[in-house]
């Protein structure tokens, strides 16, 4: 079981590692400097927060304890 749970975890982190450049074909025209800056702010702020959210049940009173 273990092995199972390792792979789709392996499996899940190269989709979304692979995922991340989808974006670039669509916005050629912007600065590298904005890309990075978006990019930044959705994947280390916005999606973690939202994954939080609807993994934990009342996050922000299990955060301000």
């Amino acid at each position: 079981m273990n092995l199972i749970i390792g792979l789709s975890m392996l499996i899940l982190g190269g989709i979304s590692a692979g995922s991340s450049y989808v974006p670039l074909k669509g916005i050629k025209g912007w600065a590298w400097e904005s890309l990075w800056a978006v990019q930044g702010i959705v994947a280390w702020l916005l999606l973690p927060l939202l994954l939080a959210l609807l993994a934990t049940p009342h996050l922000f009173t299990v955060l301000h304890q």
